[in-house]
């Protein structure tokens, strides 16, 4: 298998965040859980790697992203056709999926900020403007639709491998700086011909819409409905898949679930939620090491059902998802599966950081997965946190240092030997230092290297 984090062009080719990730020791659970991503990705794309690396990165981090998602449903994927992306099944049922991005949108404009000097497009962009919202009615609905239709004109359905079977478009939103945090809702709004108003009370409701307009020009809304000729095609889509999960900030979260990190950082998840009891969202806040609810990749996905597809989904295929569609009486209807918080949009943000320099070369970091996948008797860790673990080069001890959270902070460390099998025996355990580096040092010499500089 081939490493995405090894160069294959020249260096000022690749992206600004492509380097961040493959250099920076900070974001290695996004590296790590990448890296486990694509070991598993049947790559038949020649340019995959390349397009990775330099102008496609989040193109191609979204396909790694559904590719996950759809492993995950513990669905079948035939990667044996170059078109479209995966020829997914389960038991006798079978669907194709296109996966494609919405692009080319808001570059960071001042009339949506409310500090040019503020350069956090989370806290500076002003989502209240009218600027911004008619951006989100016309211009982001736009977007998406745009590249829906792209994919329709490749008619992937008269394909051998794709005729009279479901087709689904599964689409994320990387067309400004906020994208990432967007809701579904200006995608179904161009698809259903329905947007978000509020009544003279100031409860929330669909209005029904005929166009989004755009510069003057008016673009046709409610594409399942086939308003025009451009849209004959979409009766061959059984549904629009849309997330905004497919990001580095996911990618983060579930490399930190399996430990892939050397330095214990607090992380934090914000956002709204679906308020399942009512019809204003709710807002969240949590520690990914107490969540609410177990993580999964398909959390965000938002299945879109069109009403008119000749080629209908089959429900029990997809009870792990979220989906959108028209009941009975024509209402437009969202349900969210009893273990899905139904997150609308969130924020993942990391603090702290102690990097201590380990300057003997006999003593290396490693990650919290790597020390858990050894075996070894413990002593309980009971009131202590593990916040660095610990190999020497000749792999015959580690170590952890843990932290002790009270009046004040104090760490301990304890080291183990390899024994005569494949184990690791206890060896010993410190007493409290209160000094993170003085811990360090000592924990190094007791592993049978030098002290630190």
């Amino acid at each position: 298998m081939q490493d995405l984090f090894k160069s294959i062009v020249k260096e000022d080719k690749h992206s600004r965040i492509y380097r961040s990730i493959r250099d920076d020791d900070h974001q290695l659970p996004i590296k790590m859980m990448i890296l486990e991503a694509f070991s598993s990705f049947e790559n038949i794309d020649g340019n995959f790697i390349e397009q990775f690396q330099t102008t496609g990165f989040d193109a191609r981090l979204f396909e790694l992203y559904v590719w996950m998602c759809i492993k995950e449903s513990g669905f079948n994927i035939d990667r044996s056709y170059k078109y479209p992306d995966f020829l997914v099944s389960k038991g006798i049922q079978k669907f194709a999926i296109e996966v494609t991005t919405a692009t080319g949108g808001l570059p960071v404009d001042e009339k949506f900020i409310t500090s040019p000097d503020d350069v956090d497009p989370f806290v500076s962009r002003d989502i209240y403007s009218d600027e911004f919202q008619r951006y989100m009615s016309n211009d982001v609905p736009l977007m998406f639709s745009s590249s829906i239709l792209s994919k329709l004109r490749k008619q992937y359905w008269l394909t051998d491998h794709c005729k009279d079977i479901p087709f689904i478009i599964f689409i994320g939103g990387f067309f400004d700086d906020m994208a990432s945090i967007y809701s579904s809702w200006p995608l179904i709004s161009v698809l259903f011909g329905i947007e978000h108003a509020n009544n003279e009370i100031g409860l929330p409701y669909g209005k029904f819409i005929e166009s989004h307009d755009k510069s003057g020009v008016k673009i046709p809304s409610g594409v399942f409905n086939m308003p025009t000729d451009d849209w004959t095609d979409m009766k061959h889509v059984s549904a629009v898949a849309f997330s905004n999960g497919g990001t580095t900030a996911k990618f983060r979260r579930m490399g930190w679930y399996k430990g892939y990190y050397k330095t214990y950082n607090e992380t934090i998840r914000s956002g709204i939620c679906v308020n399942k009891s009512g019809t204003v969202p709710i807002e969240f806040e949590y520690s990914l090491s107490e969540p609410p609810v177990r993580e999964k990749w398909n959390d965000e996905v938002i299945l879109i059902k069109n009403p008119n597809a000749l080629h209908p989904l089959p429900d029990k295929l997809f009870n792990a998802y979220s989906k959108v569609f028209i009941d009975d009486n024509g209402i437009l209807q969202l349900t969210v599966p009893r273990d899905n918080m139904g997150v609308i949009s969130s924020n993942t943000m990391v603090y702290g950081s102690n990097d201590i320099e380990i300057t003997n070369p006999n003593i290396g970091r490693i990650t919290k997965a790597e020390f858990d996948s050894y075996k070894r008797c413990s002593r309980s860790n009971s009131g202590l946190k593990e916040v660095n673990w610990f190999k020497s080069i000749s792999g015959q001890k580690i170590g952890v240092l843990c932290m002790k959270e009270g009046i004040s902070i104090n760490f301990v460390y304890r080291v183990f030997t390899k024994g005569d099998g494949v184990a690791y025996k206890y060896c010993v355990e410190s007493g409290e230092i209160n000094n993170e580096g003085d811990a360090v040092d000592r924990l190094v010499e007791e592993m049978g290297g030098l002290t630190l500089s």
